[in-house]
């Protein structure tokens, strides 16, 4: 990206705008699964590597789309950036490609042992991350819930795909998904009689923060 962005520096007329639209893998480390991802980037490192490529960003935001960061910048009138990206400028563990791998081995452990004690277990989505965790649970996975309708009542890697409606008090359904957004589904599903159980928290959170999202 650095690279590329150093050319196109040199394309761009002297009020020309630069407008990028990449994966934020603070909001969704699942991002670093997929092997053609070459880079994985935060809001934090994306203005670091726009400012070392010669560009000031005039706007960077995660609230366009979702899971992604949009940056707007332009040619930087005075480029005196020198040196590497420090480790201080990773604003959460998500950033930290071994922080990342070391909660993705946590969050199928969890699974793991979630399976072992279910009756029926399930999987809460098909996208990436059910995916991908589905892969690593030996076939063992008995059904997939999702919310989309186009998908509810087909079959994903040879099991079939239920909606929030269609499971009962015998089932476990794992949220696959990052904590906050399992949190947020979890309570929208409170009169639901399923067990719906959490991935673990994220890495970056404080002793005393995790302590007290579990005491809800």
């Amino acid at each position: 990206m650095l690279f590329r962005s150093r050319q196109i520096s040199h394309l761009l007329s002297a009020d020309g705008l630069l407008v990028v639209e990449e994966c934020d893998v603070e909001q969704n480390p699942f991002d670093i699964l997929i092997a053609d991802h070459l880079i994985h980037l935060s809001p934090t490192t994306i203005t670091t590597l726009l400012t070392m490529a010669g560009f000031d960003a005039l706007l960077v935001t995660t609230n366009w789309v979702g899971r992604e960061i949009s940056v707007i910048a332009k040619r930087s009138i005075a480029h005196k950036f020198k040196g590497g990206i420090s480790h201080s400028t990773r604003s959460s563990a998500w950033s930290n490609p071994e922080g990342t791998m070391a909660w993705l081995a946590d969050f199928v452990s969890c699974a793991r042992s979630e399976l072992a004690s279910s009756r029926s277990f399930g999987i809460f989505g098909t996208s990436i991350s059910g995916t991908w965790l589905s892969s690593h649970l030996d076939d063992e996975v008995d059904f997939f819930v999702d919310e989309d309708l186009n998908r509810i009542g087909r079959r994903h890697l040879g099991r079939p795909v239920r909606g929030p409606d269609s499971v009962d008090s015998s089932d476990s359904i794992y949220l696959a998904l990052t904590p906050i957004v399992s949190r947020a589904i979890k309570t929208r599903m409170h009169e639901n009689p399923a067990r719906w159980v959490l991935p673990p928290q994220e890495p970056f959170r404080s002793e005393e923060h995790t302590s007290e999202l579990q005491s809800h």
